[in-house]
Order: C-alpha cells, then sequence, then structure tokens
C-alpha cells in the first residue's frame, strides 16, 4: 500500500523499546523496502538529534517574490525523506516535540512491538501523544471529498483508506491502522484502551497457547485412499 504513494510523507512508524531490537528491525526493512521504492529511517537514540534529522528531515529553499521587495525572499521548508520509520519511544518524543519538519499527520500504519512491555512502561507517554499527533488533522478532513479539498489545500493531505467496521457496512471511518504485535499479548482493558483499537481482529500463530482446546475425548481418524491409473 505504501508503494503506491505519489508524494513522498512519513505514513508508516514501527515502534520498539529498545535500540538493539529497532536495529534489527531496520535491518529487514532495509532488504525488503528499496525493492518496491520505500525509504526507511531510524531513530533509537544511538546518535544525536541533529543526525537522526539529518537522516529522515530534508530543508528545502524556496524563493518567494513579495511586492514591497523587488529581490524578493527565501524561506525555507521541511518535509520527510522517508515513507517508514523505526522509532524508540524517547527518541520519537524527542522528534515530536523539538524536530522541525517532524509530523505524524500523514501516519497511515502504527506498528507497536513488544506491546506490553511499551504498556506496561510509560515512556513519556508516548502512545497519547503519538495518536493525538496523528488524528490532529483526521477529524478536519473527515467527510470531505478529494476533489474538494484538494482543490482548497493542493497536495499536502493524505486521505487515509476507509476502513469498514465488521458489521457496521454502512459506517466508514478513516483512521490509523494499528498493528500491536507481542508474545504475551496483555487481556487487560485498561490497559489494551490505551490503544484506542477500532473492530480489533486477533490472530495468534500456531505455535502460541491456544485459546480453544478441544475436548481430549476427541478421536480423529485419517482415511487414505489410492486411486489407480490404468
Amino acid at each position: 500500500m505504501l508503494s503506491r504513494r505519489t508524494l513522498q510523507y512519513l505514513r508508516a512508524l514501527v515502534v520498539l523499546p529498545t535500540r538493539d531490537l529497532a536495529i534489527q528491525v531496520k535491518t529487514v526493512f532495509d532488504a525488503i523496502a528499496p525493492a518496491v521504492g520505500l525509504s526507511v529511517g531510524l531513530a533509537v537514540g544511538q546518535t544525536s538529534v541533529a543526525a537522526d534529522t539529518a537522516q529522515f528531515i530534508r530543508h528545502r529553499r524556496n524563493s518567494m517574490q513579495n511586492l514591497s521587495d523587488p529581490k524578493g525572499m527565501e524561506m525555507s521548508t521541511s518535509e520527510s525523506s522517508v515513507d517508514i520509520l523505526i522509532a524508540t519511544p524517547g527518541r520519537l518524543m524527542d522528534h515530536i516535540s523539538s524536530t522541525r519538519g517532524f509530523t505524524l499527520e500523514h501516519l497511515c500504519y502504527l506498528v507497536v512491538d513488544e506491546t506490553d512491555r511499551l504498556l506496561r512502561e510509560a515512556y513519556q507517554y508516548w502512545l497519547p501523544n503519538v495518536l493525538s499527533t496523528a488524528q490532529s488533522n483526521h477529524h478536519e478532513n473527515r467527510g470531505a471529498t478529494w476533489s474538494s479539498v484538494s482543490a482548497r489545500l493542493g497536495p499536502i493531505t493524505t486521505f487515509r483508506r476507509d476502513v469498514l467496521g465488521r458489521g457496521f457496512k454502512t459506517k466508514t471511518d478513516p483512521r490509523v491502522m494499528k498493528m500491536i504485535l507481542s508474545a504475551t499479548l496483555t487481556r487487560d482493558p485498561s490497559k489494551l484502551s490505551q490503544l484506542a483499537l477500532h473492530q480489533p481482529l486477533f490472530l495468534a500463530s500456531t505455535g502460541a497457547e491456544k485459546r480453544y482446546k478441544l475436548p481430549e475425548q476427541l478421536e480423529i481418524y485419517t482415511l487414505v485412499r489410492f486411486v489407480s491409473q490404468t
């Protein structure tokens, strides 16, 4: 989905609790993303905030003509140079609070790995900050058509795909898609509510503890049938 983009904005954010895990994930993304034309950034506190900024924020100088100043003037604009950012919570909050040009308003996908640990430890309240920042322009654009908003704002607004809630086929709501990953996902409602999940779908791998167990008395038989080819 990200590879179909026309303009480059930060549209996917992957959050992990430690620097080592983030670097491992970045290695995997580096092997996959370039093949579909996507670029990936890393913000984990291994380098300075300025070094991070130089990696995934680019600054452009635009000349503007002013009638009162025939020589004109230059203005600098900042924009993302990556489609996907992998970050630890502390460094992510540093960029949200202080990095010029860093924005999550175009975010379409939020991936949270080691969810139990990230929900257990506050990490500077990163989650409510991310959710509020990512949804800041969502409510303003809700219900607007592409043509009307495009004509007014130009190509600066991301329209997230409308998500049809299961069982609510007549209602659509563009929102950030969240992917929550954990080996031991908490079932504490007070913790899960922090994620602001909408019509969540639970998926478990075959190696995980089964939620439902078959009766021990159940007997299973296999019938093997051989067909002669003559």
